[in-house]
């Protein structure tokens, strides 16, 4: 067989496994919903650059939202508390109050809100 047709078939196998590879944040995700618990997602976001944070964060919320919004809310506080400035988690907790409160009342405290949730910086980047 020639070589072209040869790295031909081993760069098609190669893309067709990167394709059906789930991503290390899918595999978080899913770890995540087993556990019912945020820290695989952020663990993995932490394992990633800073500069990236808040994108991942918004990726994973995709994912979880709206079948897994207990999860999504736990997650979303995590990172209100540890990351005060990542501007998609104050949005995701208005949102949250506003779409789904019986969801928001359970998951985001008075203390928590008064401590930690910034209205106000809702507008700026993330």
């Amino acid at each position: 067989m020639p070589t072209g047709v040869l790295v031909l078939i081993g760069f098609v196998f190669l893309f067709l496994w990167a394709l059906l590879t789930p991503s290390r944040m899918d595999r978080a995700v899913k770890e995540s919903i087993a556990n019912h618990s945020p820290e695989p997602i952020l663990a993995e976001i932490a394992s990633r650059p800073e500069d990236f944070f808040a994108r991942f964060y918004q990726q994973a919320m995709e994912r979880l939202w709206p079948e897994h919004r207990e999860l999504a809310s736990m997650l979303t506080v995590a990172v209100v508390k540890s990351r005060p400035d990542v501007a998609h988690a104050h949005r995701w907790v208005d949102a949250i109050q506003q779409q789904h409160p019986q969801v928001a009342e359970q998951q985001f405290s008075a203390a928590f809100l008064a401590e930690h949730y910034n209205p106000n910086l809702q507008p700026n980047g993330g």
